[in-house]
């Protein structure tokens, strides 16, 4: 008798939008559509970031020398950028991951914002090193029209001459008529691969750890004229430090004085999720509110039912201050469409939807169909099985065989369900990968969440 069996896996959705990988080689192509409305122009197709034998590209011109730590370079606009009500018309582009105002800014250790003295754009502001040659990546710069004005750190490295990883990002700045960036909004930041945080200056270890890179914007009296939208100093995403969570990441905003909204990150690519049969969603977002004195409220409409129920799915929120999560969790066990809306506030009044698209093509396989196969992969394992040395295990597969045929055979959804939990019981799943039982217990387990779904209807 053939088995047959899917084996399902969670998508990691949680701060991965879009993350393309690419060689150095290769063309890095941001995310087209940003969140706002914004739009991050591809890098130069066809150019070897650590080569600085060509100095422009498609538009794009490297900034100062090639290979720096600490420099600075000025740029002119062809338009006033407009920070916190002060217009400029001239930047200098720092090295180490930040616009600067007035003067150049070469300080290495980033802090928390606000910081007095030095209005500044920073969509990372860490330890870059452009060291050693043919190593590390390099600083663009491109002037896009009358209105807009971009600069990409491309597979740049940290101090002191690491490449072991590389951090791609870039920065828009316009005089807010940009339909591109959305209009009125006069600064986007955009992610591609984040690899690392800190420099071994600034106490990093490995290009982790230490003082965290900051990401925001400064108005530089050192008042309220400011928002952050992170610190960072951890890998992965477990927590809101974790440099993860800005991979494939965009934001846009206005930073002219007015109350920024929060700001989410997590959100799917077209805020569309759709599932595979059997498989399950978990998926976190999160709402940042930029001004640091701001508290962050989410609410949510299901298919415009506030906090509407549909069996299988459940929404978490944690409210905070600055800074709430929102996390979904759905085991779909029939086709179905809905729509998730969720509704960030701030103490301000800034208003922040994200409406999410949930589509499912439900099941693989019936309830009655996974507890048939259940039994059979638990047939076929007794049949081949060494009594005399796996005895112990023979024996829990043989209690759990007699529980699923009750199961498969008797009629009443709680009486399967029932003995479809004491099968997994007895076998002690879950189990790992090197178990006997680990297949069976995936089947099983599968079989009693549908039959769970289905005696609730």
């Amino acid at each position: 008798m053939q088995i047959s069996y899917r084996i399902y896996h969670f998508f990691s959705f949680v701060l991965d939008i879009r993350r393309i990988q690419a060689e150095l080689t290769d063309e890095v192509v941001f995310p087209g559509q940003l969140a706002g409305g914004g739009f991050c122009p591809s890098l130069p197709a066809g150019r070897n970031p650590t080569d600085s034998t060509g100095t422009t590209n498609n538009g794009w011109t490297l900034v100062g020398n090639p290979y720096n730590d600490d420099e600075s370079s000025t740029a002119s606009l062809p338009f006033a950028f407009d920070l916190f009500g002060t217009s400029y018309t001239d930047i200098f582009i720092n090295n180490n991951g930040n616009l600067s105002f007035g003067q150049s800014f070469v300080t290495f250790t980033a802090s928390g914002f606000p910081v007095s003295g030095f209005p500044m754009v920073a969509p990372f502001w860490a330890d870059v090193d452009t060291r050693p040659e043919e190593v590390n990546g390099r600083v663009w710069q491109q002037t896009i029209g009358s209105n807009k004005f971009a600069v990409a750190w491309d597979h740049v490295g940290y101090y002191p001459l690491q490449g072991d990883k590389r951090n791609t990002f870039m920065v828009l700045i316009s005089d807010g008529t940009d339909a591109e960036m959305g209009l009125g909004n006069n600064v986007c930041f955009c992610y591609e691969d984040m690899e690392w945080t800190t420099g071994s200056a600034s106490g990093g270890v490995n290009g982790f750890d230490g003082t965290p890179a900051t990401v925001g914007v400064n108005e530089g009296s050192g008042n309220l004229g400011y928002f952050q939208i992170g610190r960072y100093n951890e890998a992965g995403s477990a927590t809101s430090a974790g440099i993860d969570n800005l991979n494939g990441q965009s934001y846009c905003f206005y930073a002219t004085g007015v109350n920024v909204p929060p700001i989410v990150t997590g959100a799917p690519e077209g805020n569309m999720v759709s599932l595979e049969c059997d498989e399950p969603l978990d998926l976190t977002l999160t709402f940042a509110a930029p001004e640091g004195d701001d508290t962050t409220v989410v609410a949510y409409t299901l298919d415009g039912v506030s906090e509407g129920v549909v069996d299988g799915l459940t929404v978490d929120i944690q409210d905070g201050t600055q800074t709430a999560s929102v996390a979904i969790n759905w085991m779909p066990s029939v086709a179905m469409v809905h729509v998730l809306e969720l509704v960030a506030t701030d103490t301000e009044g800034g208003v922040t939807t994200v409406p999410l698209t949930l589509t499912s093509p439900g099941a693989c396989k019936t309830c009655q169909e996974r507890l048939t196969d259940s039994l059979g992969m638990l047939y076929s394992y007794l049949r081949t099985a060494n009594w005399w040395r796996e005895w112990r295990t023979a024996l829990k597969a043989s209690w759990a065989k007699t529980y699923i045929w009750w199961a498969v055979n008797k009629d009443g959804c709680d009486y399967k369900l029932y003995k479809a939990n004491k099968a997994v019981e007895k076998l002690g799943c879950p189990v790992d990968d090197a178990s006997p039982f680990s297949e069976i217990c995936e089947e099983i387990t599968l079989a009693a969440d549908c039959l769970e779904a289905e005696c609730a209807q």
